[in-house]
């Protein structure tokens, strides 16, 4: 049975829109989430533009039975202005234990990233894609992506029309399949196997 972003998950999203102005544009795409044929979860994203501001939301609901279930709610917020990427916020829980909370900001010495553990690294080049950004916006091969997971900067090659890969810090690979500019699904290697999300829109 397909699973329905949960209504604490849909809390979060809202509270995550800006709350500056009522935006000029919103597009939001939904993304179900298989493992092998299997649905396992949904995932959300949006797209809120307003004047030079962009912001970039994600949120998205996994449960994967192995030997044991894991449940996985991530959610991510990136904004961008005239370009450039401001801030970032990353949170994972895995059956609601805190496991990931990663946040970015930009300054005029470059970039600030700091994770969980209070561990800090410093980006110094502008940013102007990350992995989110990327279900709206086709990329060109060689171009760079911040990873909101990795907390660094991913390379992507394209390795067929409108397909594009980058190889993680971990060594996984995910890879990108877009047609008439807009991404059509996305296959990601992780520690539970082959995870595949597939836009419904």
């Amino acid at each position: 049975m397909t699973k329905s972003i949960p209504f604490s998950l849909i809390l979060v999203f809202i509270s995550l829109i800006p709350v500056f102005g009522s935006p000029t544009e919103c597009t939001i795409l939904n993304f179900l989430v298989y493992k092998g044929a299997d649905p396992v979860g949904t995932l959300r994203v949006s797209q809120l533009i307003e004047s030079e501001r962009i912001t970039f939301i994600l949120v998205s609901d996994v449960s994967i039975d192995l030997i044991v279930e894991f449940n996985i709610e991530e959610t991510i917020k990136d904004v961008f202005e005239k370009g450039c990427l401001q801030s970032s916020n990353h949170t994972r829980y895995v059956n609601k234990t805190l496991r990931a909370n990663n946040t970015l900001v930009r300054s005029e010495r470059g970039y600030k990233i700091t994770d969980s553990d209070a561990v800090v690294k410093h980006v110094n080049e502008d940013i102007r894609v990350t992995v989110l950004s990327l279900y709206f916006d086709e990329p060109v091969s060689g171009q760079l992506a911040y990873s909101e997971n990795f907390r660094e900067l991913v390379t992507l090659q394209k390795v067929a029309e409108h397909t594009y890969t980058v190889e993680l810090p971990n060594g996984n690979t995910t890879t990108y399949y877009y047609k008439d500019d807009k991404m059509q699904s996305v296959v990601s290697q992780t520690r539970f196997g082959i995870i595949k999300f597939v836009c419904q829109n």
